[in-house]
């Protein structure tokens, strides 16, 4: 006993040396270390932690029974639409884009590029652990398994590991599905956002269309490469920054302002800087037409655009 006593001694590995007590014992890794990371936070703080599941099985999180938790979904990829629900459990959205949004129950919820929602989810259920799905729109997902995200989420007591198929969402083709679901989504004007005014800022009805802009999207072939364009014009991206040429040089020898029509399609396609002008504290209706095959993307980078028309034929209105 004291030879192997001694032996084990000077033969044991620090504690810290990973590879030795991966080869003892399976172990699950967070950014190769066991224990995982230290993250030293004080109260208030808002922490932001990604986390990307190399496992085989599905991601876990545990929840105590009757405690509701607030979730954040956001959709940070720049082509696919994904569906997102819990098996057996309601969410409650809450807020979007930093807005408070009429509370209404969904048993899944479709996200969409650069959409951000907060929901409410309540751990109501048996103890057991259940299934908690993102799968993509537009697609068949039995056919895309490598684009069908899966996790658990897991009763502090369970004893019952989720089990059976997945939790089925609405038909991935289903568009309407998606514009209904949008449309019932709401501003809350009387919590936590500006308040109406005399001055009507949120009655955008009775207002006079200065201008229409009609942008479709498209793909198109130039010099041999597939690309997408607006009204058949592929942007070209300048070695000067747009602002900064119009701040230096008022434009001269950079881009040319109107290149474009703002609301037919150019006859041939072409690559160029498609900057258009609009009228000054006027109300321009912008229209955005979507010919593709997939759900188009735009990115609205202003602070008050309305959404007019939400269907078949997208409208919106904007004030300059």
């Amino acid at each position: 006993m004291l030879f192997c006593w001694a032996t084990k001694i000077v033969d044991e590995p620090p504690k810290t040396d990973l590879q030795f007590w991966k080869n003892l014992f399976p172990v699950i890794t967070i950014n190769g270390m066991f224990p995982g990371p230290l993250i030293n936070a004080t109260t208030n703080d808002n922490i932001h932690v990604n986390v990307f599941n190399d496992l085989d099985d599905p991601l876990l999180f545990t929840c105590l029974t009757g405690k509701t938790y607030l979730l954040r979904i956001s959709n940070v990829g720049t082509a696919w639409s994904f569906n997102f629900r819990i098996q057996n459990h309601q969410l409650v959205l809450v807020e979007t884009k930093g807005s408070y949004v009429n509370q209404i129950e969904l048993e899944s919820l479709d996200v969409h590029v650069g959409q951000s929602y907060s929901v409410l989810v309540t751990a109501n259920q048996n103890a057991a652990d259940y299934y908690i799905v993102a799968s993509p729109k537009l697609s068949n997902a039995t056919n895309n398994n490598t684009l069908v995200g899966v996790a658990v989420l897991h009763y502090d007591n369970s004893t019952t590991p989720a089990n059976g198929s997945l939790p089925s969402g609405p038909d991935p083709f289903d568009l309407q599905f998606s514009i209904n679901q949008a449309k019932s989504i709401r501003w809350n004007l009387t919590t936590g956002a500006a308040r109406p005014n005399p001055q009507g800022m949120f009655h955008v009805t009775n207002v006079t269309i200065i201008e229409t802009f009609i942008l479709n999207a498209s793909t198109t072939t130039i010099d041999g490469l597939s690309r997408y364009s607006v009204n058949n014009v592929s942007f070209l991206i300048l070695d000067t920054p747009l602002k900064l040429a119009d701040f230096f040089s008022n434009r001269t020898g950079v881009y040319e302002l109107d290149a474009f029509s703002k609301n037919t399609s150019n006859a041939n396609a072409v690559r160029g800087v498609f900057v258009a002008s609009a009228l000054h504290k006027g109300w321009t209706e912008i229209v955005l037409e979507n010919n593709l095959d997939i759900i188009d993307t735009w990115h609205l980078d202003v602070y008050s655009f309305f959404v007019v028309g939400y269907n078949v034929r997208l409208t919106f209105r904007h004030t300059l």
